[in-house]
């Protein structure tokens, strides 16, 4: 029988020192946790506290996190559009927000209100850190066009 509340990973220190909840799909969890299994009968635990560990048995760094992300997407034949950067992890982290935020304007809920979670989600200690993920995608500013109501003209209707 399917869970009634999302699963959540617990991020202990994590940005800025901070501990949070993070809400995760049970695709997400179910991987998550076959990890975990495989992380067990290799006996990692017995050398890092840390989660994801590198085949030297230590903290798996985000240097090789790049290089390997670099090496699927060009595996893969993902290539940055004509004018556009390649790429990055960092990416993930754009597309999920501009994702996050079209999906709930679409859901017709209260984007502004959501903000402070979105952060918190990103391990952000304010909205301020965020907002750099929100720049103008075509979707985003087709979501804002359906909502923009133009000023009355300081004339009066002609």
């Amino acid at each position: 029988m399917p869970r009634s509340s999302p699963e959540t990973l617990l991020i202990r220190e994590g940005k800025f020192g901070k501990t949070r909840l993070v809400p995760l799909h049970s695709s997400t969890a179910e991987q998550l946790r076959i990890y975990a299994g495989h992380r067990e009968l290799l006996g990692y635990g017995l050398h890092t506290t840390a989660f994801f560990v590198s085949l030297h048995r230590r903290r798996l760094s985000y240097g090789t996190l790049r290089k390997t992300f670099k090496k699927l997407i060009a595996k893969v034949g993902i290539r940055a559009r004509n004018g556009s950067n390649e790429p990055t992890l960092h990416s993930l982290r754009h597309s999920f927000v501009v994702t996050r935020l079209r999906t709930w304007h679409e859901e017709g809920l209260d984007v502004q209100s959501r903000l402070a979670h979105l952060a918190t989600y990103l391990g952000h200690v304010d909205f301020q850190e965020t907002h750099w993920y929100m720049t103008a995608t075509p979707e985003m500013l087709s979501a804002a066009a359906v909502d923009f109501v133009p000023p009355a003209s300081a004339g009066g209707e002609k």
